[in-house]
């Protein structure tokens, strides 16, 4: 029988598929690509693997990209490597004792991002890490509407998962890292019966990222910066479907807001 386990890795509320025992593993992946004048003109190349070894290879061939394309640190064409770090929920197989992907039958989130930010540029070289640039914490409010018949009062947070979506590099490029996508303080409020939608309801899910500002751009004041996460950000909301439905007569699309706080610890 599957059961929900929470992920103790994080203060987010993750729950993994437990059909045998789940373990969440580390995964870095490196993406290299051209710009010029803010625009991405290219990809290049992706590396990944389990940790920080991944960052050698990757570096080296962006350095070669530079010499291939004649790049230098005063070129208006720029060669830029992003860095993702996950977690990633496996389960080990009792047959061969392996680790794979779980199986995840209830469209749980198994795969988490935990920072995307800037690692290396042709012009600047390799950039500080964001825990070192002015931090915030921004907090989305997003809006559902479910079929369930659970009742108001219900831990709702035990039925669902959120996890953020990789954001584009262009957040990344205009210098706003995601330092810590793990979600914090996740909450659900009940808001009440969908009048556009018979037997549905609409909740509000709320939760809390950090992320930073990179000093190595032209900073963005708090208005641009705020438009820049509400732009790029967005959130994964998966469902327990043996006890949530997603509404599929009212499909608004009711897209994550965020607002921003200079964190308490930051710079």
């Amino acid at each position: 029988m599957l059961t929900l386990k929470r992920n103790d890795s994080s203060n987010s509320s993750l729950h993994s598929v437990e059909a045998s025992p789940v373990e969440w593993f580390p995964h870095v992946t490196v993406d290299l690509s051209c710009w010029h004048g803010g625009q991405k003109l290219k990809d290049l190349e992706q590396f990944e693997w389990h940790g920080d070894v991944v960052m050698g290879p990757a570096l080296e061939q962006a350095r070669r990209a530079c010499d291939q394309f004649r790049v230098d640190n005063s070129s208006s064409l720029e060669v830029w490597a992003f860095r993702s770090d996950w977690e990633v929920a496996k389960t080990r197989s009792s047959e061969d004792q392996h680790w794979a992907h779980v199986d995840n039958e209830c469209n749980l989130v198994s795969k988490v991002l935990l920072s995307h930010h800037p690692v290396w540029s042709s012009r600047h070289g390799a950039l500080s890490a964001p825990i070192q640039w002015p931090q915030f914490d921004a907090k989305f409010l997003k809006f559902m509407s479910v079929k369930s018949n659970l009742e108001s009062d219900t831990a709702w947070t035990d039925y669902l998962t959120a996890a953020i979506d990789s954001p584009p590099d262009r957040l990344a490029h205009r210098g706003v890292a995601l330092v810590d996508g793990r979600i914090r303080d996740l909450s659900v409020t009940y808001r009440g019966v969908n009048d556009r939608s018979p037997d549905c309801h609409l909740i509000m899910v709320t939760g809390t990222i950090r992320i930073a500002m990179s000093p190595y751009v032209e900073a963005l004041d708090d208005l641009e910066l705020e438009s820049a996460v509400n732009q790029s950000l967005s959130v994964k909301i998966e469902l327990d479907q043996r006890r949530i439905e997603l509404d599929t007569v009212d499909k608004t699309l009711r897209m994550a807001a965020w607002e921003l706080q200079k964190s308490k610890n930051s710079i």
